[in-house]
């Protein structure tokens, strides 16, 4: 009996469900047998590269020595799903998304809020416009206001734009 896609990632998703939850009760019974760096070999996790952790994250909390399966609800259906070790160390050390960042939406729901920020009437994304006027402007030769626009952003708060400013 073949399986659709559907099925496939439903079963998918499910595996990642258990394996996530077995993971976080073998990791909250500490085996004295072990040392604790070789729990970031167990099924779920990744190691962590701290060096790649401390140039990007200014934090005063300790840095992960590995990355687990974290099991989470979408903020905007309420679908349980799994933010996997791969995930994480994806986000943390190339992305370099901030070590207290949590996954809060299903695949499903951000691509649905991309959407809806893309098809957004004009002024209610002013992030997205400026920074789409930023990189406009980066194609185009330099103009005296294109340069006085350039060095506004460069003051804004958004730490994004000033990003895509530079």
């Amino acid at each position: 009996m073949k399986k659709s896609n559907k099925q496939r990632r439903a079963e998918i998703k499910t595996r990642r469900l258990e394996r996530a939850a077995a993971s976080a009760a073998r990791l909250r019974e500490k085996d004295v047998r072990l040392p604790q760096t070789d729990y970031a070999f167990a099924l779920g996790c990744e190691p962590a590269d701290r060096s790649v952790l401390e140039r990007y994250n200014n934090t005063y909390g300790v840095l992960p020595a590995f990355y687990e399966d974290r099991p989470f609800t979408c903020r905007d259906c309420g679908a349980e799903e799994v933010w996997t070790a791969k995930q994480q160390k994806w986000w943390y050390e190339v992305v370099h998304g901030h070590i207290d960042s949590r996954a809060a939406r299903c695949l499903e729901c951000r691509r649905a809020r991309r959407e809806r920020l893309r098809n957004a009437p004009p002024g209610a994304n002013l992030l997205r416009e400026q920074t789409d006027r930023l990189r406009a402007l980066g194609d185009a030769k330099p103009t005296a206001s294109a340069v006085a626009e350039v060095e506004a952003a460069l003051e804004s708060k958004w730490w994004s734009l000033r990003v895509v400013a530079i």
